[in-house]
């Protein structure tokens, strides 16, 4: 069971949302991930980050290996994002999405998703439901037991 974790700052949802994924501490996550998180700009390699915290992302012609913990999907301009949400329908993933709280067209947020449930880690104005989401990327977790 996924517990909230809340961000600290404006800029560090995804510290917060990668410890629940992770089922870590938001301090543990932070320290571990080190200096590819911005306490202005937040992060934007959160690829990389989840390597740093001992997840696998290995790839043959381009295709995840039996060996991957996890896909990155980005959304092109071409493809609705109400669409790019069903590709995540059901499946545990990091989702950036627009920011509610920033005022700035470009900025974006990052909540976690069990599969079930939206974690927003905001303690300002919240997602509160998958159906609100409009991904713009989203890191999907292989499910292990399949």
């Amino acid at each position: 069971m996924t517990t909230l974790i809340q961000q600290r700052t404006p800029y560090d949802c995804s510290i917060a949302s990668l410890a629940m994924a992770m089922g870590r501490t938001y301090e543990d996550v932070l320290e571990t991930v080190g200096d590819l998180f911005h306490p202005v700009q937040g992060m934007r390699a959160v690829g990389s980050a989840l390597k740093l915290l001992g997840l696998k992302q290995d790839y043959d012609n381009g295709l995840p290996t039996d060996e991957c913990d996890f896909v990155s999907l980005h959304r092109d301009w071409c493809i609705h994002p109400a669409l790019f949400r069903t590709w995540i329908w059901g499946r545990r993933s990091l989702v950036s999405v627009p920011s509610l709280n920033i005022n700035d067209a470009d900025a974006l947020h990052m909540v976690y998703y069990d599969g079930k449930r939206v974690y927003d880690p905001s303690l300002f104005r919240t997602y509160d439901s998958w159906t609100k989401l409009l991904p713009n990327e989203a890191i999907i977790f292989r499910d292990k037991s399949a």
